[in-house]
């Protein structure tokens, strides 16, 4: 029995959003979010990553640092 080259691979890492605010030049607040995600995809998947390797959880983390209202 064969298999049709789907096997998934998981990649993980710590991932980190830096913002900084500058006024006049002068730094005035820093901020850091840290997470660390893991996402699966399939070894010889041809679909376009649209997350760019954040992953679908990955880009909720990322939204979550900041207010998009």
């Amino acid at each position: 029995m064969g298999t049709l080259g789907l096997s998934p691979v998981i990649m993980s890492g710590e991932h980190t959003m830096h913002y900084e605010i500058y006024v006049n030049g002068q730094r005035i607040s820093r901020y850091e979010y840290s997470a660390k995600l893991s996402r699966s995809e399939y070894m010889h998947g041809k679909t376009v990553d649209a997350t760019h390797g954040l992953g679908p959880d990955g880009v909720v983390w990322a939204k979550s640092t900041v207010d998009l209202s």
